[in-house]
């Protein structure tokens, strides 16, 4: 459900940057549930939020997506001081209290900074200001992400705190336990064949990868290594969705 278009105060911080987005939700054949697709509002056709050109102010944002009938969203850039905490799929409705103790956790290592629940009402948001060249990862097991650029948040509801909030300390520890950056592999890679494991080139074991059986649980219901190799269109466009081309090229590279 696409809250209605609010920035409220505690995002305040955020209103004055000129990053603002309009996105609606686009059920896709064999997903769960509907992404968050960033849209222009004159068109209502799905555009790039990566894109300058396609930002707007707050102001702008609001009385277009109210006009529109669609969500509003934020991007985050290297040119803006706030840092975005993704806790997805927290919410406990069942147990003692709302939502689950790593969520509380979290708040609680970023004290001040705004919180919100998300659009699925399931999850939570925080944002706060943290000092420039934050090291970190982006995902995590425990359904979590963190992110300081090239990435969009779809605002959600009931926002509390403050995103100005400067929560560098506490974003530092958060990354250093929860997002670690990608470990230094230098030194491992080589040229050669490893002793014993009986392949003897590059080609052998890619066609060795194509086969085999457990290749697609490397990746959990994921496109396979094979759909990732032979780029099949298909099965990449379910798993890496982008709203103006065949699928999202760059996520698949990344697999």
């Amino acid at each position: 459900m696409i809250p209605p278009p609010i920035i409220p105060p505690a995002l305040a911080a955020m209103a004055a940057y000129p990053q603002w987005i309009c996105w609606q939700l686009v059920q896709r054949q064999g997903k769960p549930k509907p992404d968050k697709i960033p849209t222009d509002p004159h068109t209502r056709l799905p555009m790039d939020a990566q894109l300058p050109s396609n930002w707007m102010d707050a102001a702008t944002a609001l009385a277009a997506a109210t006009a529109a009938q669609l969500g509003i969203g934020f991007v985050f850039t290297e040119n803006d001081p706030f840092v975005f905490l993704d806790i997805d799929n927290c919410a406990t409705p069942h147990g003692p209290n709302p939502w689950a103790d790593h969520a509380y956790q979290l708040i609680s290592a970023l004290p001040g900074a705004a919180v919100e629940t998300s659009c699925s009402g399931r999850g939570l948001h925080i944002f706060g200001r943290c000092a420039r060249g934050l090291v970190h990862g982006c995902t995590n097991p425990l359904g979590l992400e963190l992110y300081s650029s090239k990435r969009f948040v779809a605002i959600g509801t009931g926002a509390m705190g403050d995103a100005g909030t400067d929560c560098t300390a506490g974003f530092q520890a958060v990354a250093a336990h929860y997002f670690p950056p990608q470990a230094d592999l230098t030194g491992v890679w080589t040229t050669e064949a490893q002793p014993g494991s009986g392949i003897a080139d590059d080609y052998a074991l890619v066609r060795k990868a194509i086969a085999s059986q457990s290749a697609r649980s490397v990746f959990g219901n994921k496109a396979s290594f094979k759909d990732l190799w032979e780029a099949n269109d298909l099965a990449l466009s379910v798993t890496y969705p982008h709203p103006s081309q065949a699928y999202d090229a760059s996520g698949a590279d990344m697999a």
